[in-house]
């Protein structure tokens, strides 16, 4: 019996989606100092620095900070708000120059002053709060983010109310952190909450609305909540089409969104034409190199795997694996896991040797990366597993299938679809050995897992 190789599909959120924070309002804007009454030796200084940020001389800008902040500590006091404005201009600064650990200690500074000085409720407290949030992203340290975001979400519903444009973009950050943290419930309740915010203040075939939209259809069908991603995918592409064109980016990343569900469901005959749709028109416009295009053939090569239409998969997938190597390198994660979707073709063309270097490599890469995400690293896992167990290297898949099960029934529940699909190989696996010590107990997860996804009590 053949054990299912999970493949990874990237879809697409749109470009209406989420921007990434910005610290400053742009890359060739410096914040303005504060303009204190009568003298002050550090004014010329900081007039200085603020021509060379603007020009990004940044180093040049540096020494001329560094002094301005010696002046204002000196004759006003390191909590004095003139003070902090050079502390933020150089934390700034630093984050331009990728100085991000020095960046962090200055933002921290303003942020513990502003607190002590003004109050935890304070504007400026917020302010300075909201700038250490896309350092910590940037690193991948949610865990620091996280309560950062919490308190700034909490503030502008408190102040602004829940349908505030601020209060939104806050609540979009947490549901995206909390999915990276697979905190699925939680995550799935935000995004819900977001989508239904900008529904009632910007209508439901608004873009920005409609990239929400695509973004919680998205997270839907991610976790197996097929019925519910499908009718917004629908809603969503039909809304594109009308709104923006049927050529429109945002549109054809819907189409590959919706063909990735169909495939997911086994509903290959409507999801090929989308594929191929979105694949074609990226192709054409963006031309073969572009991101988008490279998402979307990432989709086609996996709907003609399944499809059985191995050389043409195994062409698409070398292809991508190519491009990207020569884009952003052999060692960046999109490279990795593109190399785990060419191994999975090998493994379809029962090339197993061929297969495992590959698969033991990425899995390898993300074992080692800082905060790998659960999900990948399991299915990365179960990949191994299934290419030892196809060549009867039970005692070597075992203790990975058991792991991934549990690990990912210990997270999400039974109910959860990568759950059900673990203890079906799990269980398909041990059928074809003499060991039935851990059977039974498989099999009670995934016949739960199956009853509870299908309501049966």
């Amino acid at each position: 019996m053949r054990r299912k190789i999970l493949l990874y599909s990237i879809a697409l959120l749109g470009s209406a989606g989420l921007s990434p924070v910005s610290i400053v309002s742009s890359a060739n804007a410096a914040p303005s100092h504060a303009q204190s009454p009568g003298a002050d030796p550090a004014e010329e200084l900081l007039r200085q620095a603020e021509v060379l940020f603007a020009n990004r001389q940044y180093a040049e800008a540096e020494p001329l900070l560094l002094q301005a902040l010696a002046v204002r500590d000196e004759t006003l006091g390191p909590d004095h708000p003139d003070s902090l404005t050079v502390v933020n201009y150089l934390a700034i600064l630093y984050y331009n120059m990728d100085r991000a650990s020095e960046a962090e200690l200055l933002f921290l500074r303003t942020f513990e002053s502003t607190e002590r000085t003004r109050g935890v409720d304070h504007p400026d407290t917020m302010v300075a709060l909201n700038r250490l949030i896309p350092l910590y992203l940037d690193r991948n340290s949610l865990d620091e983010a996280e309560p950062l975001l919490r308190r700034a979400l909490e503030f502008n519903e408190r102040t602004f109310g829940p349908d505030h444009p601020d209060t939104i973009g806050l609540a979009t950050r947490l549901a995206t952190l909390l999915d990276d943290q697979e905190s699925f419930n939680e995550a799935a309740t935000l995004y819900r909450r977001v989508f239904d915010a900008q529904v009632r203040t910007l209508g439901r075939d608004h873009p920005d609305t409609l990239a929400m939209g695509n973004r919680l259809a998205i997270f839907l069908a991610e976790n197996g909540r097929y019925d519910e991603a499908e009718p917004l995918y629908l809603h969503v592409l039909s809304a594109q089409e009308q709104v923006l064109g049927p050529n429109h980016p945002d549109t054809l990343a819907s189409i590959s969104n919706l063909a990735a569900l169909y495939s997911d469901v086994g509903r290959f005959g409507e999801a090929l034409p989308l594929a191929q749709r979105a694949f074609e028109a990226f192709e054409r416009t963006r031309g073969p190199s572009d991101p988008e295009t490279l998402f979307v053939a990432r989709n086609l090569a996996m709907l003609y795997r399944e499809l059985d239409r191995l050389d043409e998969a195994e062409a698409l997938h070398q292809s991508i694996y190519n491009t990207l190597e020569s884009l952003v390198g052999a060692d960046h994660p999109q490279t990795m896991l593109q190399l785990n979707n060419v191994a999975s073709v090998y493994y379809a063309q029962h090339r197993f040797d061929e297969a495992e270097p590959l698969l033991r490599r990425s899995l390898e890469y993300f074992r080692q990366s800082q905060a790998p995400r659960l999900s990948r690293l399991l299915s990365m896992t179960n990949n191994l597993a299934a290419n030892y167990s196809a060549q009867g290297r039970y005692d070597e898949a075992a203790p990975l299938y058991r792991r991934a099960f549990e690990l990912r029934s210990e997270q999400s529940g039974v109910r959860h679809p990568s759950t059900v699909l673990y203890a079906y190989n799990l269980v398909a696996m041990l059928l074809q050995t003499d060991d039935t010590s851990d059977i039974m107990e498989s099999a009670r997860a995934l016949v739960g897992g199956l009853r509870a996804a299908r309501g049966i009590e």
